[in-house]
């Protein structure tokens, strides 16, 4: 396992342990002031208390808890009785039901209103595209810019995604933009025509030089692959470097897809044929975009970006074998072979 992986991992096992300190010290104040005790002796009294704590427990300002906080919550108590296995085990129904009504009344009334990543704002990405921080004259806004472009065309959620494209078997297919000076496709093949040519990653680190030395060498980039750590930290960066209004996480960009989407008119069902999600049954939709809501998704997005981007409905669906590129698109297979 690379270095980047395992600081992945350690970072993982370090937020888990976090959420379940966090979800014990919330369950045990709680505990205390509505029982008078901090002790939970057996799995029937543990599933009582669970049954009364769903309902009432509140945060520090006496507000109800978001949808995501009362997971997270259920999930940290939940590892720290593992050995009661509270979410499967017939005994733990009774508080299991109560959980899910719970949730379920919250979504009804409106009250989960959290919103923790949301879309970028319209001034915002104008600060990105004239900021310079995605330019292609240097190596690390070039491998910035293909990153932000794939990112949004891909509309999924921050760490959903492979870190690296190539190693897949879909496409991402962009238009080409000939009179556009941000045209993503030719972001592309500058990007891979800097890359050492026997690489098999796709986002790779720029080599450790000035950029004016870059200048005087065609290789720009090392064979060290960006790893989870540096691929997450990707829209943050870009958020600091050019100052913008919020430290946006890369989720951001998937929010922000969606919501041009939306203004644009294209409908629920339509979305999550792009963005890969689920109906509230937790079903795949099997849909298509038509040629004409592809190109209202393409002009969508470039009005706020400058990059026209659309998804023919074939890269919904993985194939060993993927078709060539349409006329006027290209494609990472196709620019990296």
């Amino acid at each position: 396992m690379e270095s980047n992986d395992l600081d992945f991992e350690n970072r993982h096992r370090k937020s888990t342990k976090n959420n379940t300190v966090w979800a014990m010290k919330v369950f045990q104040e709680w505990i205390q002031e509505t029982q008078n005790s901090s002790v939970v002796e057996d799995a029937d009294g543990l599933n009582t208390l669970l049954r009364s704590f769903y309902p009432s427990v509140r945060n520090s300002t006496g507000a109800v808890y978001s949808v995501a906080s009362y997971t997270a919550l259920r999930s940290g108590i939940s590892r720290y009785y593992s050995h009661f296995n509270i979410l499967k085990k017939p005994l733990f129904n009774s508080n299991n039901n109560v959980y899910k009504s719970v949730l379920k009344a919250h979504r009804k009334s409106g009250k989960d209103t959290s919103q923790h990543h949301p879309p970028i704002s319209s001034a915002d990405l104008k600060k990105i595209k004239d900021s310079g921080v995605l330019s292609t004259s240097t190596a690390i806004g070039l491998v910035r810019k293909v990153w932000f472009d794939v990112q949004l065309q891909l509309a999924r959620r921050g760490r959903e995604d492979p870190t690296d494209p190539m190693q897949q078997n879909y496409r991402v297919c962009i238009f080409a933009e000939p009179t556009n000076p941000n045209c993503p496709v030719e972001s592309f093949k500058k990007y891979i025509s800097h890359c050492p040519p026997d690489t098999t990653r796709f986002y790779l680190h720029p080599l450790r030089k000035p950029q004016e030395a870059l200048n005087q060498q065609n290789i720009w980039y090392s064979r060290e692959p960006m790893g989870h750590n540096a691929l997450g930290q990707m829209l943050p960066n870009i958020s600091k470097a050019a100052a913008l209004s919020a430290r946006y996480t890369n989720h951001s960009l998937r929010s922000t897809a969606v919501q041009l989407l939306s203004k644009a008119g294209l409908q629920t069902r339509e979305i999550m044929t792009v963005t890969g999600d689920r109906c509230e049954t937790s079903m795949r939709l099997p849909l298509s975009l038509s040629p004409s809501l592809q190109e209202t998704l393409g002009e969508s997005l470039k009005k706020l970006t400058g990059v026209r981007l659309s998804t023919p409905p074939e890269m919904h669906h993985h194939s060993s074998s993927p078709t060539a590129p349409s006329t006027g698109t290209s494609s990472l297979t196709s620019i990296s072979s």
